[in-house]
């Protein structure tokens, strides 16, 4: 599988070369054109969302040079937006529904979870959710990109009034 990241996240690279009768006498990492130091193990910061390549060249002790590029896919992070449409705002029958607008400028957007105030959650793109008391809820939305970066959503409120309960009475108009 291709490697993912984030922007900002160190990217971590690792020489899994094997030799059969010799030593390794040089080894340099390259991404895009930009050169590291002859360890290794070595960590990237990647500033910008893209597809990137690292590079690493083998140099033996004998002369022998090989090298190895790896495709490496920096996701943006998404920008997690969330809107409420409520069809009832009385908590007998209630029914709200959560809007994901949801968006990233680079990669793709991978997953979702809805975190209410009264502990519910959901990883549905558009839930719909009853709820059984009357009160003031929050609502966040977590967005996700295939290469793990999230966003959180600013608390979200909405209310849930109580219903009436209407009583009648007949009077007696013969008294």
């Amino acid at each position: 599988s291709m490697p993912k990241a984030c922007p900002n996240y160190p990217l971590y690279v690792n020489d899994t070369s094997f030799l059969n009768g010799d030593v390794i006498a040089n080894r340099q990492w390259i991404l895009d054109n930009v050169y590291a130091n002859n360890q290794k193990k070595d960590t990237f910061a990647i500033a910008a969302a893209s597809d990137y390549f690292v590079k690493l060249i083998i140099k033996t002790k004998n002369g022998c040079v090989d090298s190895t590029t790896k495709k490496i896919i920096v996701n943006d992070y998404p920008t997690a937006i969330l809107g409420i449409r409520m069809t009832d705002s009385c908590y007998k029958n209630n029914s709200v529904r959560f809007l994901n607008g949801s968006k990233t400028s680079f990669g793709l957007l991978s997953g979702y979870k809805w975190l209410y105030s009264n502990g519910d959650t959901s990883i549905q793109q558009n839930p719909t959710r009853s709820f059984k008391d009357s009160g003031l809820y929050n609502v966040r939305l977590i967005a996700y990109t295939e290469g793990g970066c999230d966003d959180t959503s600013a608390a979200k409120p909405f209310r849930i009034y109580s219903a009436p309960y209407p009583t009648a009475s007949v009077v007696d108009s013969a008294v």
